[in-house]
Formats: structure tokens, C-alpha cells, sequence
């Protein structure tokens, strides 16, 4: 099966698992992995670093849904209109049936 605008798809695929290995994976695991020695260090110090790794998950996951709806949204546009909105790289530079004038 092949896809015929794969620019289109990548970001999709990216932000959802690049989000969630960057941001939400590692703090969940390190939690899980040190949660009973970051208890003996005392009450203050396991609620401090439990917010901030809560805090970057939280990061990690309202980036990625908003990366997936903006790159759904691009998907719906593109096959919607019959053209490419694909975002350039230099803000001169468009796109028309994939020849960049």
C-alpha cells in the first residue's frame, strides 16, 4: 500500500512517538523505578521532583496532541482541497503541484 503524500504522514507518526519517548516515557519510568528511594529522602523532596516529572509528562502529552491534531488537520486540508499546504522552510518559497516557484 503506498501513500501518496508521505510529507503529510510523517509528522503525524513523529509526534505521537517522538513526544511520548521524549517526554512522557522517561519520567514515568524513572518515577516507577525510584519512587521508593526518593520517599526515604524525605516528604518535601519526593513531592518536588514527583511535580516537576509530572509536570513534563503533562508537557510531553498536550504537545503531542496538538502535534497530532495540526498534522490530521494539514491531512484533512490537503485532501479536502486537492492542493499542497505543506509548510515551507523559507517563508518565500511555495508550493504548486509539488514545483517550488
Amino acid at each position: 500500500m503506498a501513500i501518496p503524500q508521505l510529507s503529510l504522514f510523517i509528522p503525524l507518526v513523529g509526534s505521537v512517538g517522538c513526544g511520548a519517548l521524549a517526554f512522557v516515557f522517561p519520567p514515568v519510568i524513572f518515577l516507577l523505578t525510584f519512587s521508593s528511594s526518593l520517599a526515604k529522602r524525605g516528604y518535601l523532596t519526593a513531592t518536588v521532583v514527583a511535580f516537576l516529572l509530572i509536570l513534563i509528562t503533562c508537557f510531553g502529552v498536550v504537545g503531542s496532541v496538538f502535534g497530532v491534531y495540526s498534522s490530521i488537520r494539514q491531512i484533512v486540508v490537503f485532501y479536502n482541497s486537492g492542493r499542497d499546504v505543506r509548510p515551507s522552510v523559507l517563508p518565500h518559497t511555495v508550493y504548486s503541484n509539488n514545483v517550488t516557484v
